[in-house]
């Protein structure tokens, strides 16, 4: 499994502000400098491996560049099986704004399905200013200047299985997701994010701990590397991925039982920027939250 932060400088995440009827708003974009399908490709080329699974983070790849990484993932020598090609804003709107729309490919750059997100996120003054952004004071927030999605799509892929992506926020939404992994039981959930990298303890990982508990499903989480540097955050990981509870023993409730964690970092040697997770193997530890 592949994990492309793209976004790897300070500079390569544009925050677009807006004021309107009182309410801060900012959208995100990468770079004119940063192409996404330049990275994707440049990266996975560059390890020499093959990959089956290739993720992009939220907010790094806009519907004209998943249109572009679709056509030359056709030409290309890399063959994913599958390209969750992150996400990015819409070229079609709503009330003037666009839905963050992620892109599933194939290894012949062949559309599977696209996912918008549900729940556009806000943050609050402590991130804003963390972020280089404007003050929305104490009790304000600054919102995410997407249009909401009304559907969450569930796929039945040749070969890897059920799967469903989830958009950073969307998986924090209660009990809608906890109602989806339950009744659905995908084997993979992927989760691009906008964030300051993974940590485990973090938001990503409690949640997709607490998740697993309902599934044997296997949640994979992709974080650039943008607001980690805007945020002066030393060294941050940009994967991470959280296994199937395993059987509970005696005495254990299900929240005791551990689960499969790694996380991992871009590679220094490779560039574009690329970290690699094994399912089961290498990077691997048991984890259960809340837990020394």
């Amino acid at each position: 499994m592949a994990f492309i932060p793209v976004g790897e400088a300070e500079a390569e995440i544009v925050a677009l502000e807006r004021n309107s009827a009182d309410q801060m708003w900012v959208g995100f974009l990468p770079s004119d400098s940063t192409n996404a399908a330049d990275r994707v490709l440049g990266a996975l080329e560059a390890t020499g491996l093959n990959v089956d699974i290739a993720m992009v983070p939220e907010f790094m790849v806009t519907e004209t560049c998943a249109d572009e990484l679709a056509e030359r993932l056709a030409a290309s020598s890399v063959s994913p099986r599958m390209v969750i090609a992150g996400s990015g804003p819409t070229r079609d709107m709503r009330d003037g704004q666009p839905w963050n729309e992620a892109r599933i490919l194939n290894a012949c750059g062949t559309e599977l399905w696209r996912q918008r997100k549900i729940w556009p996120a806000g943050l609050d003054q402590r991130r804003a200013l963390s972020f280089g952004m404007s003050d929305p004071g104490p009790d304000g927030q600054i919102l995410e200047d997407t249009a909401a999605g009304d559907e969450v799509v569930v796929i039945d892929a040749d070969g890897l299985g059920r799967c469903v992506v989830l958009i950073c926020q969307d998986i924090q939404m209660r009990s809608f997701t906890d109602d989806l992994i339950r009744m659905y039981q995908p084997d993979w959930v992927f989760v691009p994010i906008l964030d300051t990298g993974v940590a485990e303890g973090r938001w990503m990982h409690t949640r997709t701990f607490e998740l697993s508990a309902l599934s044997q499903s296997r949640f994979l989480v992709a974080s650039s590397l943008t607001l980690a540097i805007k945020a002066k955050i030393q060294d941050p990981a940009c994967a991470l991925a959280v296994g199937p509870k395993e059987p509970s023993g005696i005495g254990q409730t299900r929240q005791d039982v551990p689960r499969a964690l790694a996380i991992a970092k871009t590679d220094p040697q490779v560039s574009p920027g690329i970290a690699l997770i094994r399912w089961r193997s290498g990077l691997w530890l048991k984890t259960v939250v809340g837990s020394k």
